[in-house]
């Protein structure tokens, strides 16, 4: 449950969201779906992911199929192609790259975040977040994200946990959001990891 429909770096609305997700992992490969919708206007968004990963000696390497929908991006979500890149490197600290390649149009997007672990105990952990994420409509028309959060984990017992996360974000670009603005977001989740 979020209060703000915050999506990758971007503050979509101002709306109340719940969503779930789902994974599974075997060998590399790796199977998720995630959903959300927004409980007072009904408008949602979904991603299906299939992709494999590999570890290198200071990167580790992901590439996958990704089928979307957004109901608040303009345009929508295109399918396609998404190739990741993470530090494994350095302890406490992970950089990601993102970019994502539309099958059926020339859209892009890119993403970087960087996120260090504040702190760590046997009950609970704590790290903060720095994100940019653009889409590239092409003529020189493009969404811009960029958010800060902190992201904290209680753990309950046996792989149960509960998840929360409050930050702000910033927009900006040629392309524009029917509701989104800056401002802050909360979540918080109930996890759970076999």
């Amino acid at each position: 449950m979020s209060g703000g429909n915050e999506h990758r770096d971007r503050l979509l609305s101002d709306r109340v969201t719940g969503s779930v997700l789902a994974g599974i992992a075997y060998q590399g490969f790796s199977l998720s779906a995630w959903g959300s919708k927004e409980l007072s206007t009904g408008r949602g968004a979904r991603e299906i992911l299939f992709g494999y990963s590999h570890k290198l000696p200071a990167f580790d390497l992901h590439g996958a199929l990704v089928a979307c929908s957004n109901d608040r991006l303009p345009g929508g979500c295109s399918d396609g192609v998404r190739l990741t890149a993470t530090t494994n490197f350095i302890r406490g600290l992970t950089v990601e790259a993102v970019i994502d390649v539309a099958l059926a149009s020339s859209r892009r997007a890119y993403s970087a975040a960087v996120t260090r672990d504040v702190w760590h105990s046997d009950e609970t952990s704590g790290s903060v977040r720095l994100g940019w994420t653009r889409t590239d409509y092409g003529a020189g028309v493009h969404l811009d994200g960029t958010s800060c959060r902190l992201i904290a984990e209680r753990r309950l017992g046996q792989g149960l946990a509960l998840d929360f996360s409050a930050g702000a974000a910033w927009t900006s670009g040629r392309a524009r959001l029917a509701e989104g603005r800056d401002g802050v977001f909360a979540s918080t989740s109930l996890v759970w990891r076999y």
